[in-house]
């Protein structure tokens, strides 16, 4: 059944996420494009005001910037992928050169390379999804369907529009296989290929014994992983905003969840972390003077666990490497 709400006055009515295909409001007073935020317009007829505003045009102007971003970050992690498959002990404890180019030998050092472009990515990707924020923000102010029958994400990259598909209705009723291998890989790509990244670079960085960089890794991973658990959560808030009274009591289970994956996955890091670079092999034949039960031993005992293994430490200044790879 089309609605015929021609001529009326729909000042102040609320039309967010309502099925007006083939509805009639020509000549309605009080109507504009922020009150129809998630409707369906397919072969609506709208006031002139409202049907002449080009929706996919302000999504493709608004993605423009963000896409540059995006692909600086997959960029700057690929790169810095490549230098952590190529870095070996030896040049790590060294502080040689990142870059193995003889014009630019010393112009990144190892240390320099491994603190400071996981800060670079961390920041660039909490720039990139508060881009995004806004960018979604805006996008739950247009309808889901136009009145041609285009959809928002029709004039977006795929690679974002994928993340917020299933969060209009008009959009997650026709789920293809397609569509879910897309927001699979949108997803992993948005939102967790940053947290991947940094942990290799925490993984890494373990060779060079220096605890506070590696403190620093875990605490950007510990960021990265909070804001990836916690944004889609975020997201679809923002883009149904009726939600978050009609649930306001699922929002606590969210913090706390994000909370115990967080504390959970910076603990374990933490401990390894601590077992590699300040623990002592659990066999109690080296440094009998020291109890089985030292936390110490423990720590280390934990990292053998998890296929970690100490490559080198420090003794009087001395640097013994326990594994023959240079």
């Amino acid at each position: 059944m089309q609605a015929d709400l021609r001529d009326t006055n729909l000042l102040g009515t609320e039309l967010r996420g309502a099925n007006l295909m083939g509805a009639t409001l020509y000549g309605a007073e009080g109507l504009w494009v922020g009150r129809l935020g998630g409707t369906n317009l397919f072969d609506a007829m709208l006031p002139e005001a409202i049907a002449t505003f080009d929706g996919a045009k302000a999504i493709a102007q608004a993605t423009t910037f963000s896409r540059w971003i995006y692909f600086l970050i997959l960029t700057a992690c690929a790169l810095c992928a490549g230098v952590i498959v190529f870095t070996t002990d030896v040049r790590l404890v060294l502080n040689s050169s990142a870059i193995p180019l003889t014009r630019v030998s010393n112009a990144v050092p190892m240390s320099g390379f491994y603190l400071g472009a996981p800060l670079f990515i961390v920041l660039t990707y909490l720039r990139f999804h508060f881009l995004l924020l806004r960018l979604w923000s805006n996008m739950a102010a247009l309808p889901a369907v136009f009145i041609d029958g285009n959809t928002p994400e029709k004039d977006g990259p795929w690679y974002l529009m994928a993340l917020v598909r299933r969060h209009f209705r008009w959009m997650r009723d026709s789920r293809s296989p397609q569509t879910i291998l897309e927001a699979v890989v949108a997803a992993v790509l948005a939102y967790w290929i940053a947290p991947v990244t940094l942990f290799f670079f925490w993984l890494r960085y373990l060779a060079r014994q220096d605890m506070r960089g590696t403190l620093l890794h875990v605490l950007l991973i510990a960021l990265s992983v909070a804001a990836a658990t916690c944004l889609p959560t975020i997201v679809s808030r923002v883009l149904r905003p009726g939600d978050l009274y009609r649930k306001s009591k699922a929002i606590l289970p969210v913090v706390l969840s994000t909370l115990k994956v967080t504390l959970l996955s910076g603990c374990l890091l933490f401990l390894l972390s601590f077992g590699v670079i300040r623990g002592m092999p659990a066999d109690s034949s080296i440094s009998p003077e020291m109890s089985s039960s030292d936390i110490r031993r423990m720590g280390r005992a934990r990292s053998a666990v998890f296929g970690i293994p100490p490559l080198c430490r420090r003794d009087r200044g001395f640097l013994f490497f326990a594994s023959s790879s240079w």
